[in-house]
């Protein structure tokens, strides 16, 4: 019976996790960060690619029409062992830009890459101002400019923008992403603690990057988490906007994801010491667990408790937990038929809901068996 009560709590934090968490935010004061604003710096943009000649030229081109170009001291591509035209392009665009540098590396990942390039060019002090970006990345004119404006306030170490779908019809995926950019924005607004930025475009101060482990996987929230324990803000910016074109195919998105999910629990464990209030906050303590560790760990919770009911440890409840998950199970397997004929399947977004949770439960236990390596495969998400 004791489980049961345990299950019901359980199952209870999941739904406001979902539900109540992000309408609860509206309802806390703002946070007060500051109005001091430090001296400008130089801008350096740094891109890690692999197999982006379709879209790389478009990215560097909307970086070199900012409205703060004077500002950019440098654009810095690492091409990461690209297999296709990705470094004859970005060749040709050295031609027309002077301020682009190119380093040729060999698929070492993304966050290797990104390391290489601060360690080499010395980027991590207080003379610089880094821009993180994915290299398919629709940028806004004014999208840098809006970002500096937080990022000379002092105390904040990293704003993120908001990324938006490029495409004019939305989608299950995209929903999700806006839905997120309207958390980070109150997060920021409430608690100065945006609970992860979108790596596809976000900047910080130089001295705050801390070089990413090797394996890990997720390079943004891993920096993210870092800037916090330096007791800095992380800021989300409404009106810095980056677009990218948002699918909801399912496959991508799970391999995708479950890959991000290992990532997160990476993570969780390198960061436990966050969750001490006296060193962050209880608000951020808040947001962290309702918006990430809760979503984090729901799929693995919801398993044991499955098992766990065919010994009957659940009392009167093992019933409904038995029929329960494998209705789900069932739920899943015949939609993933009906995928697998090229036939919708039933109730997409339930069924798209449960997949990306089965992804997270699939990237825990890549985590368990052990991150080999962080080199990426390019997203297919355009």
């Amino acid at each position: 019976m004791i489980l049961a009560i345990v299950f019901l709590v359980f199952v209870s934090l999941f739904i406001y996790s979902y539900l109540i968490y992000p309408s609860s935010l509206h309802y806390l004061g703002n946070k007060t960060i500051g109005t001091h604003t430090s001296g400008k710096r130089p801008i350096v943009v740094l891109l890690a690619a692999y197999n982006e000649e379709n879209h790389i030229s478009k990215t560097i081109q909307a970086i070199f029409n900012s409205n703060n170009l004077d500002n950019i001291e440098m654009v810095i591509v690492a091409d990461d062992g690209s297999e296709d035209e990705t470094m004859k392009v970005l060749q040709n665009l050295q031609i027309q830009y002077s301020k682009l540098k190119v380093e040729r590396l060999h698929r070492i990942g993304k966050p290797q890459a990104l390391n290489f390039l601060v360690e080499k060019f010395q980027l991590n002090t207080d003379s610089y101002h880094i821009l993180l970006m994915d290299a398919n990345i629709a940028l806004d004119t004014n999208c840098i400019i809006e970002l500096e404006k937080e990022i000379l306030i002092d105390k904040v170490g990293m704003v993120g923008a908001s990324v938006v779908p490029l495409q004019n019809q939305r989608n299950v995926e995209s929903d999700y992403v806006l839905r997120e950019n309207r958390i980070k924005l109150e997060e920021s607004r409430t608690m100065g603690y945006a609970i992860g930025v979108f790596g596809a475009c976000y900047m910080m101060r130089g001295e705050l990057y801390q070089r990413i482990p090797k394996n890990f996987i997720t390079d943004d929230l891993f920096l993210t988490f870092s800037v916090i324990g330096k007791n800095y803000y992380v800021l989300y910016s409404q009106t810095a906007i980056a677009k990218e074109h948002i699918s909801a195919v399912l496959t991508n998105e799970f391999k995708r994801k479950s890959r991000y999910a290992a990532g997160n629990f990476q993570i969780l464990f390198h960061f436990l010491d966050l969750l001490n209030p006296w060193k962050t906050s209880f608000g951020f303590i808040y947001a962290f667990f309702f918006h990430k560790i809760l979503r984090w760990l729901s799929p693995i919770l919801f398993l044991v408790a499955w098992i766990l009911s065919f010994f009957n440890l659940f009392g009167q409840y093992s019933n409904i937990l038995i029929y329960g998950g494998s209705l789900v199970c069932l739920f899943l397997f015949f939609n993933y038929l009906l995928t697998l004929l090229k036939i919708n399947a039933i109730w997409y977004r339930m069924y798209y809901f449960l997949s990306m949770n089965l992804a997270i439960l699939y990237g825990f236990f890549n985590y368990i068996k052990g991150i080999k390596t962080n080199v990426w495969e390019r997203s297919d998400r355009i």
